[in-house]
């Protein structure tokens, strides 16, 4: 197991967000959360980042080094896409680094600045560095929420094909259930706030095999659908 949340709270003020909050990741898996905007999806992640502290509760974190893709790119402006990815990664080499860029289909965009760049593209870089960190737990913060529909599925298949090739595990906050159902191994449904954990929901089928019309997705996502209200 390489995370474990046992009954974490948090407030703001007199505002509850979290209650008892309790789930794992295991090693090599990917873990959606879902549930209504605002209901804590995000509060969890910078609880299990350290960047906030619970109230009560406790984490155990197995997981040495974490990699954090935002809503947002968060690139530096004045670098360009090989800057950025070697800021993190000064231990590899040219030909490494260009490999991941190769990764994520932005062979020849290398030398190009962050404000040459699509908002894709850039959350293609904030991708690529959060893998070649080489991390053993990657925190996902509905780093597609911007893009259109077909962009997003196919950001979604390159994220599934760098996972498998990596030991990584994925905490990966959305809130489009679609997205959940292409990519995870396990979907945990938030309750609107204060968030509690309604239900841990296991997809058995391969990524590789996942067709939104399949059968026993569509009743997951029924399933899905009837508890978030």
């Amino acid at each position: 197991m390489i995370l474990e949340l046992s009954n974490i709270s948090k407030s703001y003020g007199s505002n509850l967000v979290l209650s008892r909050i309790s789930f794992c990741v295991e090693k090599h898996e990917i873990v959606c959360l879902v549930g209504h905007s605002g209901c804590g999806k995000s509060t969890t992640l910078n609880i299990i980042a350290g960047l906030l502290k619970a109230d009560a509760g406790e984490i155990k974190n197995n997981s040495p080094k974490i990699s954090y893709v935002f809503q947002e790119d968060r690139l530096l402006p004045w670098k360009t896409v090989y800057e950025n990815i070697k800021l993190v990664a000064e231990h590899k080499s040219k030909k490494e680094i260009y490999k991941m860029i190769y990764a994520v289909g932005l062979s020849g965009f290398e030398n190009k600045y962050p404000s040459e760049l699509s908002g894709g593209m850039r959350q293609r870089v904030a991708i690529a560095r959060a893998f070649i960190y080489e991390a053993d737990l990657l925190l996902m913060d509905e780093p597609f929420k911007s893009l259109d529909y077909a962009l997003k599925i196919n950001m979604l298949d390159m994220l599934v094909q760098l996972w498998k090739k990596s030991n990584i595990s994925i905490v990966f906050v959305t809130h489009d259930i679609d997205e959940a159902l292409l990519t995870a191994d396990r979907v945990i449904i938030y309750s609107k706030r204060p968030a509690r954990v309604v239900k841990d929901i296991a997809i058995d089928i391969p990524q590789e095999y996942r067709e939104l019309h399949d059968e026993k997705l569509i009743r997951i996502k029924n399933d899905i659908m009837s508890l978030i209200v």
